[in-house]
């Protein structure tokens, strides 16, 4: 193993520690998924002769290819994930904050108007 491929399974093992030790308790849905893709991410840095193999095997010239082109996809995935759960979560708090101000809101009477 090179120092590169050395620092990033360091890298890959500390983002799966934290978020093992953050997320256990209350996203065990999410945690289950990141942790298997991150432990096949690790054999991936430690084997990258079977990157390289399962690359061949499906098409692509490269083993980091195989990895970065469905990454790449899932990133993108998520940004427009995240940016309409913002706006939906921005809509939300729009209709509460209008809610909570007609329900609050004092009606005025003219001068000189009479009362009912």
């Amino acid at each position: 193993m090179t120092i590169a491929s050395v620092l990033l399974f360091l890298l890959v093992a500390l983002v799966l520690l934290l978020d093992v030790v953050t997320l256990r308790r209350g996203a065990r849905k999410i945690l289950l998924l990141e942790v298997m893709a991150l432990l096949t991410a690790l054999l991936l840095i430690v084997r990258q002769d079977l990157a390289n193999w399962i690359a061949h095997r499906v098409g692509l010239q490269r083993g980091v290819d195989f990895v970065i082109y469905p990454v790449m996809v899932w990133l993108f995935r998520e940004a427009l994930l995240s940016r309409h759960a913002r706006w939906v979560e921005a809509q939300r708090l729009n209709r509460l904050v209008r809610a909570v101000a007609i329900e609050q809101a004092k009606v005025f009477e003219a001068p000189g108007a009479k009362g009912p």
